[in-house]
């Protein structure tokens, strides 16, 4: 039997599929500000919204990184004619601000009534935008297993080391697949894109400026790399390989049983931080707290190890530690 669906059928499918009340949003705005996480899936939900949206003829004209603390508050509201459609992705703080809301972390804040919003729980936020609110496919599916991967840090049963993780440099290798060339692809991207987010308008010019594919991005990176003499691969690698030796026996990080408690990230150059070199030098750890100097505590398992299990430590010398700090 051969189903036709009209014109109007279809778009109102589109419009169910989606963010609720696109249409008539997009009779309302036809330009747009989108409002990012400063990581990988952040930048890349940030440009599959884009090109969401500019298919209902809402063109992007602005882009800027949004993060948690000190740049989440220091955010401008918008000009207040309305022009421009201010939208928040990949972030679980929302503001009145904001038109369209859409994250994948397990719960949201802040989130005003008569805000057009898509929660929902997943590995990435690019995942949901690019597989499910689109109509049609936006990142490739492969793009899409990178970039879930990296923001969950799924890493153990996927077989990713922690040298694949905090390598800089990629070339093609015929002796693996495809897919596998792809992963190495996408993970350099993902350092690249980590070494330089704190360079004014780097992740801003990337959600312009970029299609919707992991190669377009690193391909975007290297060229602002040379255009703005940005420090070189060997450079950054250089940085990276010191950094993790100085971290071998940095004073500030102590082991109780198999969790790694640190204050402050050492000596930093250009490149040269990692969140996961603790387990590159412990592997045997499996989690790990840091307190850094602004009040922030970070506390993580060790991604590239499964079956971990809190042992061997003081949970009350733990508490009174995170108290002093």
């Amino acid at each position: 039997m051969k189903i036709i669906i009209t014109e109007n059928q279809y778009n109102i499918l589109i419009t169910e599929s989606g963010i609720r009340g696109i249409v008539d949003l997009a009779k309302r705005y036809n330009k747009a500000k989108i409002y990012f996480h400063q990581d990988l899936d952040g930048v890349t939900t940030a440009i599959a919204m884009k090109n969401y949206l500019e298919k209902y003829g809402i063109k992007v004209v602005d882009a800027e990184v949004i993060q948690y603390g000190d740049k989440e508050f220091a955010i401008k509201k918008p000009d207040a004619s309305g022009e421009v459609m201010p939208v928040l992705v990949d972030f679980a703080h929302g503001k009145p601000m904001f038109v369209i809301h859409t994250d994948h972390h397990d719960s949201q804040a802040g989130v005003e009534k008569g805000t057009s919003t898509n929660f929902r729980s997943s590995r990435s936020n690019a995942e949901t935008i690019s597989q499910i609110i689109s109509p049609s496919e936006i990142f490739t599916g492969d793009d899409i297993f990178l970039i879930s991967t990296v923001d969950s840090a799924n890493f153990a049963s996927n077989k990713i080391t922690t040298d694949m993780v905090i390598n800089y440099i990629y070339k093609f290798e015929k002796d693996k697949s495809l897919k596998d060339n792809k992963v190495m692809m996408g993970l350099v991207t993902n350092k690249l894109l980590l070494a330089f987010k704190n360079k004014p308008n780097f992740l801003e010019t990337l959600v312009i400026e970029c299609g919707p594919s992991l190669l377009s991005i690193l391909r975007t990176i290297k060229r602002i790399m040379k255009e703005n003499n940005y420090p070189g691969i060997e450079t950054l690698t250089k940085n990276k390989e010191k950094y993790i030796e100085d971290m071998k026996t940095y004073p500030k990080l102590e082991i109780m049983g198999n969790v790694l408690i640190q204050d402050g990230g050492g000596i930093m150059r250009q490149g040269s931080y990692d969140r996961y070199t603790p387990f590159k030098n412990n592997p045997d750890a499996d989690f790990f707290a840091i307190t850094w100097d602004l009040g922030l505590l970070q506390v993580s398992c060790n991604p590239y190890k499964e079956n971990r299990k809190l042992k061997g430590i003081d949970l009350g010398k733990m508490k009174d530690k995170k108290v002093q700090k």
